[in-house]
């Protein structure tokens, strides 16, 4: 199916021309820049290892962004690509009736819609705060559907804000479209057959409206609650105990808000809610399995017990809680969101949940956290961002990827400890916080190891487009063309094994590097000598990638690698 998709589609200005009519673009991909988005961009390092059908999704990624000079983000391909477990199905057309919008539930979003339904967009538009998605309803992208991104809410400036745009384009039938059309009452409603005789339909549909009045609010220690009593029994919400609920199906409920979040905070001097606060496991016969967006945001609680059954904790789930020091993460967990706990009081964090995506900016200006261990599968941009008393991080062998800025701007780290199986580092992880070209939050970190699975420093950042707020200008992202800068502060040493990554990039920004102690022959470098170093030897030698590098093959010590090396280690090993 993926193949089907790319082969309709790998010609860059036919594939541009589809998803952006109202502009024409006539730049070819820069080739030159290829190898750069293989690497630091998809994290790819061994392309030829991959299946014909993930090498043309590489291929329809870069084509079609490039094309568009930036201003789309192929979300789908590139989340297929990276074998998300959290991407789901596509949408259907049936899917639209009645429905309150569509949106992707992980995406880097504050915003979030329980209501909505859940689908990653083939296509992103950057376009600042009018952003909207595209959704194929098939794999080959001759049915697609525009709503507004998930950057512009349903208050944004987005045209698809109100209304799905449902284009066919070049279908060799069309009924299944007219038919639900007109059975829907669709509006803007046209069909018809082209110029090179392929078929064409058009159609809107409104989006459903929330039925709600305007909210209520009632008033404690001069601060402001959310009166939600108007939402209990509406559009699957109930009360229990005096929080808010959310009925997702017909097993799982989200907590969608507590009794102790408070929508506009005046008095920080309020007493903080020092009893512990619990939340169920189950309710009224439902699994609790998510923590709504905003659910506890800028409550006085200091500790709270979450359950095993809790997988996702949205964004800005616990924003603000300045006075929560106490808080345990479920090993069950696959997703904290985007400012999830944001400014928030903790001084230690211990999370053991080798699924887990820990998304921007989730805990970022945890000004007295000094101590994380972390097992997860992914730290998000700017997870940690201005953690100003964080002084020791330390990695469980879960972890594969730290994304780029995610520890920028911690003054006080001195001790990282990065698990075995990083792959990917990305650029200003570990690195100094600027305003231009100052600098003025360094890094503390001066030194660290890097294992020999590190296999990228200085992955890029995600692309974003020009916005604005507060009135002021923000630029678009390019990371392929824009200047980037260093992961670690200048003074950082880098300590790691010669002919790995860790010495190439010490050597290309000129850090101090200092090599590690490794046996001739420990080609994988894993601390001993076995049949697997003679694979890795011998995948070398016969032009293949591997990810530690032969430097260690050289077990003459002749300054080369080759086939005398391979009988030496042959011989090691039998002897």
């Amino acid at each position: 199916m993926v193949m089907k998709k790319i082969l309709a589609l790998t010609i860059s200005t036919l594939i541009i021309n589809s998803i952006c009519p109202q502009k024409a673009y006539s730049v070819e991909p820069d080739d030159q820049l290829w190898n750069k988005f293989l690497k630091y961009d998809l994290c790819i390092t061994d392309y030829n290892a991959l299946s014909e059908e993930e090498q043309e999704l590489c291929h329809f990624i870069f084509d079609t962004e490039q094309s568009a000079k930036g201003t789309v983000i192929c979300e789908r391909a590139r989340r297929t690509l990276a074998h998300d477990p959290l991407i789901g199905e596509r949408l259907k057309l049936e899917d639209l009736v009645d429905s309150y919008g569509v949106w992707d539930q992980y995406s880097d979003t504050i915003f979030s819609y329980p209501d909505y339904t859940h689908c990653v967009p083939d296509i992103k538009f950057l376009d600042g705060w009018n952003d909207y998605n595209e959704y194929w309803l098939d794999d080959e992208g001759t049915a697609r559907v525009r709503s507004n991104g998930e950057n512009t809410g349903d208050d944004g400036g987005s045209d698809y804000r109100n209304l799905f745009s449902i284009t066919v384009k070049s279908a060799d039938d069309i009924t299944e479209y007219i038919d639900f059309a007109r059975e829907h009452e669709a509006s803007n409603f046209d069909y018809g057959t082209t110029d090179n005789g392929m078929l064409y339909c058009v159609f809107t549909l409104p989006r459903k409206k929330y039925d709600f009045h305007e909210p209520k609010f009632y008033k404690k220690d001069d601060n402001d609650y959310l009166d939600f009593s108007d939402y209990d029994g509406h559009d699957g919400f109930f009360i229990h105990d005096g929080d808010l609920y959310k009925i997702l199906d017909d097993n799982r409920v989200q907590f969608s808000y507590s009794k102790y979040a408070i929508y506009n905070i005046r008095n920080y001097e309020a007493p903080a809610i020092t009893e512990q606060v619990v939340i169920p496991s189950e309710v009224n016969g439902y699994t609790v399995t998510s923590i709504g967006a905003g659910a506890f945001i800028n409550s006085l609680i200091t500790d709270i017990q979450i359950p095993d059954t809790i997988e996702l904790i949205e964004a800005q789930a616990f924003y603000g809680c300045f006075n929560l020091t106490d808080i345990n993460f479920p090993g069950s967990l696959e997703y904290i969101g985007k400012l999830a706990f944001n400014c928030c009081g903790l001084t230690k964090l211990y999370i053991d949940a080798p699924e887990l995506m820990i998304y921007p900016s989730a805990f970022e200006y945890n000004r007295k956290l000094e101590e994380i261990y972390i097992n997860s599968d992914t730290i998000g941009e700017k997870a940690f961002l201005f953690c100003t008393s964080l002084k020791k991080a330390t990695f469980g062998n879960d972890v594969r990827a730290i994304r780029p800025d995610a520890f920028m701007g911690c003054t006080s780290l001195e001790n990282v400890s990065l698990g075995s199986s990083v792959k990917s580092v990305g650029t200003r992880a570990f690195g100094d916080y600027k305003l231009g070209t100052v600098s003025n939050d360094p890094c503390g970190l001066r030194t660290i190891i890097i294992p020999p699975t590190v296999e990228i420093i200085g992955a890029l950042p995600r692309a974003t487009g020009a916005g604005a707020t507060t009135g002021i200008e923000v630029k678009a992202i390019h990371p392929l063309t824009d200047e980037q800068e260093c992961v670690f502060d200048s003074e950082c040493v880098i300590k790691g094994y010669k002919g790995t990554e860790a010495e190439r990039y010490a050597d290309e920004w000129g850090l101090k590097f200092e090599a590690l102690e490794a046996e001739a022959g420990d080609v994988n470098l894993d601390g001993e000598i076995t049949v697997a170093d003679a694979v890795a030897l011998q995948r070398f030698l016969l032009g293949k990638y591997v990810g530690t590098g032969a430097y260690y093959g050289d077990i003459d010590e002749d300054g080369v690698v080759d086939a005398f090396d391979m009988v030496l280690i042959r011989k090691k090993l039998t002897s």
